[in-house]
């Protein structure tokens, strides 16, 4: 079946449904803002570096009950470490960043800044541990990175939810 590619240029709905969603939105007041900003309060970095590093001490503290001083308490503890600092260098570079106007090139700085950082100490667990038992490591931490979605879920949160003045 032809297209009638002129008419179709003659027509823009994507240009009608734009306008339907302008007309739909509705500004909130100062009010309103400052409700739905109390019943939402965002989620601090720090919080989550700390719900981190608070199971991180979970983690090698049981890792230190089953297998004393072991090559595997030592792996639990750096695999910690590997998440959790470049994770808080991160944190305060962005939080550093706050003052000044944000912008997606500092955010892809500091995350280069992160990876770099983890992979430089990935590099380095040899040295710093005499036997890496690099299964307790890796496991580490995918368990401290995998925080972040647990923090996220259990984040204290308002019980009542903002509705806007009709």
């Amino acid at each position: 079946m032809p297209v009638n590619r002129q008419n179709s240029k003659n027509k823009s709905p994507s240009f009608a449904e734009d306008k339907d969603e302008e007309e739909d939105f509705k500004p909130l007041s100062a009010e309103e803002a400052q409700q739905w900003r109390r019943n939402h309060p965002s989620v601090s970095i720090w919080w989550l570096i700390g719900s981190q590093l608070m199971v991180s001490m979970v983690l090698v503290l049981c890792a230190a009950l089953v297998w004393r001083n072991s090559p595997v308490t030592w792996s639990v503890a750096y695999g910690a470490l590997v998440v959790v600092l470049p994770a808080g260098m991160f944190a305060r570079g962005m939080v550093r960043q706050r003052k000044k106007p944000a912008s997606m090139a500092m955010l892809a700085v500091w995350e280069l800044a992160k990876i770099l950082l983890t992979v430089a100490l990935l590099v380095m667990a040899p040295r710093m541990i005499a036997e890496v038992h690099w299964l307790a490591l890796v496991v580490t931490m995918i368990l401290v990175l995998n925080v972040y979605w647990v923090a996220f879920l259990v984040w204290p949160k308002k019980s009542k939810n903002f509705v806007g003045k009709s």
